[in-house]
């Protein structure tokens, strides 16, 4: 996860993991700083749900440091949501296009535009924004089928590089160009 904001849907990240995987050897590694949740705050949360010890905060890093971060998980969670004051993600997060083209499996939900860059079933497992059920259920499935998890991460690697690699969309982008001269 990356930024600690209330659209980033922290507290129900930590309530999926705490579902799925408390009592456990997994670690939930959260990326980023202090934006609308506070450490403190996510802290109190993982205490609650007696996930506390199994949870790590980084605070910011470099984007070397992030990178490393994102290759090293072994799925990489990001609960999107509108957050309470109507504010969205206006798109979908770039960790995403980054956790599958490191050929991480990816545990998201269906706000805004990630449907348009996570293939549910194919290159990530989508839940409805807030169900902390449904992103338990999500982690759960990957955690209890390895080979899943390097297919998901093979097809993710796939789509980025079918889909967002310049190498790929330049001469379709200079097509356009070419069209509209």
């Amino acid at each position: 996860m990356d930024v600690l904001s209330k659209k980033k849907g922290l507290p129900d990240g930590i309530k999926a993991f705490a579902t799925a995987f408390a009592g456990t050897d997994a670690e939930l590694r959260i990326v980023g700083g202090n934006v609308e949740y506070s450490r403190q705050r996510l802290e109190s949360i993982a205490d609650e749900v007696g996930v506390r010890d199994q949870v790590t905060f980084t605070g910011y890093l470099d984007y070397n440091d992030y990178l490393a971060e994102v290759h090293d998980c072994s799925i990489l969670l990001a609960p999107s949501k509108r957050a309470a004051s109507g504010d969205s993600e206006g798109g979908a997060p770039t960790v995403l296009l980054e956790a599958q083209a490191s050929g991480k499996p990816v545990v998201t939900t269906t706000h805004a535009d990630i449907p348009y860059v996570v293939a549910d079933g194919e290159t990530g497992l989508l839940a409805q924004p807030g169900n902390v059920s449904e992103l338990a259920t999500a982690l759960q499935t990957f955690a209890s089928d390895p080979d899943m998890m390097v297919e998901f991460g093979q097809a993710g690697v796939e789509r980025i590089q079918n889909r967002h690699d310049i190498t790929n969309l330049s001469p379709e982008l200079e097509n356009k160009y070419d069209q509209i001269r």
